[in-house]
């Protein structure tokens, strides 16, 4: 049956080019541009290395500071609350304290400027990055502030030709570090991940407290793995009764300290830079994206349907005929719909090669890959939520432009039809 009726959907859509052209164009496009977002989205948030674990994490990357009711500060998490209070969590849990920087990375005469993260040893335990020579810098290193340095295997091989460069000197900041590791390039969209060098957060000084925001906004983010997942709501109750605390003392300073999150992946994607008062939470930016998507799909489906009622009036004399032999109303309703189904499928694959398409190409600008960068990893995926979703558009997008003009004609009088009357 279904050879049957790939053979008539492949003899329709020949007979008719420009039918079928106009069909799979609104289709295909359609399906791009939803398959765009999904893509996009799907590509910034979902576990890889060495961000395998990244559904399990949370996070903690912004501060708000008001001191007196005038003075607001937001920002990143300061050094001295990053590392003397939250990193101090009840609830056991890996927690890592880092910060991202560009720093002037010297060799031989070779000078360029790059993306740093300066960290400490839980980030390793964290994340399973694939080394290649070497090993992270260890506990006994990061106490002693011993000024050692990870670096990419695209870095080693810009600044030695090789990867064989354990022990070897390279200059940040004009101050020498001894390289202990290299390890695979991590991709762009790992946005915790990626960077050319990673050294020991000891080696900066933890500030005073003093008055102000100093104290408590900074440069800082922290990426937190409890060991379990129900464990994930008691360190989120840990951070608040935290910050509850810390903000009872400071209100003799009259300064409030409010934090964004500790949240997941996702909710840091979707959160951007919005406060917790803009923010209203990922559910509802899940139901704006879904009613976006639905009303996107109708103008196009209307248009198909009329479409469809055109395409399927020229074969309003093969209808008459299969009906005058016997075939009932329900089985051309079912020929009509799964021939609908099947040019949309089609579609929906063209579409999905093109969102593909469209991300390699326009990659850099769509994931924001600043020009000064250079050439960077950007490993793009479909993954198989992102395809169902895709065959699921594709049957919805069938069904509906489909199902008015199947009913319309399967209503046909067939001797009036063959007769040569109205059709």
């Amino acid at each position: 049956m279904w050879f049957s009726y790939l053979k008539l959907v492949f003899a329709g859509m020949a007979k008719n080019k420009f039918f079928t052209a106009l069909s799979l164009f609104g289709i295909s496009s359609t399906v791009m541009i939803i398959m765009t977002v999904v893509l996009l989205f799907e590509n910034s948030v979902a576990p890889r290395k060495p961000e395998s674990r990244l559904d399990e994490m949370l996070f903690i990357k912004r501060v708000k500071v008001v001191v007196k009711d005038q003075s607001v500060s937001i920002g990143n998490v300061g050094r001295r609350l990053a590392v003397e209070y939250l990193a101090k969590l009840k609830t056991p849990a890996l927690i890592n304290v880092s910060s991202t920087d560009r720093f002037e990375i010297f060799y031989q005469g070779k000078l360029i400027s790059q993306q740093v993260i300066v960290t400490d040893p839980n980030y390793w335990r964290i994340y399973d990055f694939d080394f290649i020579k070497g090993r992270s810098f260890n506990l006994a290193e990061y106490n002693a502030k011993a000024q050692v340095v990870v670096i990419s295997s695209s870095l080693s091989n810009y600044f030695f030709g090789s990867l064989d460069v354990i022990g070897k000197m390279i200059k940040l900041r004009s101050q020498e570090y001894r390289i202990v590791g290299v390890v695979k390039d991590p991709p762009y969209t790992s946005t915790n991940c990626f960077a050319e060098a990673w050294v020991p957060s000891s080696l900066i000084d933890i500030p005073a407290e003093s008055e102000g925001s100093g104290s408590w906004s900074g440069e800082c983010y922290l990426t937190i793995l409890p060991n379990t997942p129900a464990d994930k709501q008691r360190v989120i109750d840990d951070v608040n009764d935290l910050m509850r605390k810390l903000n009872i003392r400071l209100a003799s300073k009259k300064t409030t300290v409010t934090l964004t999150g500790p949240d997941d992946a996702k909710t840091v994607y979707v959160r951007g830079y919005q406060s917790d008062e803009e923010f209203k939470g990922v559910t509802q930016f899940y139901l704006k994206w879904v009613s976006f998507i639905l009303l996107f799909l109708l103008l196009p489906s209307v248009n198909l349907m009329s479409l469809n009622i055109t395409r399927i009036r020229e074969r309003a004399t093969e209808i008459a005929l299969r009906k005058a032999f016997g075939a009932s109303r329900g089985v051309l309703v079912k020929q009509l719909l799964i021939e609908n189904i099947i040019l949309t499928v089609i579609g929906g694959v063209i579409g999905l090669t093109m969102a593909y398409a469209v991300l390699r190409i326009f990659a850099y600008q769509l994931f924001n890959v600043s020009p000064d960068m250079g050439d960077v990893d950007l490993v793009i995926t479909v993954n198989i939520s992102a395809f169902i979703l895709t065959l699921l558009v594709c049957f919805i997008f069938g069904i509906f432009s489909g199902i008015i003009p199947a009913l319309r004609m399967s209503k046909l009088n067939p001797a009036e039809i063959l007769k040569g009357g109205n059709k």
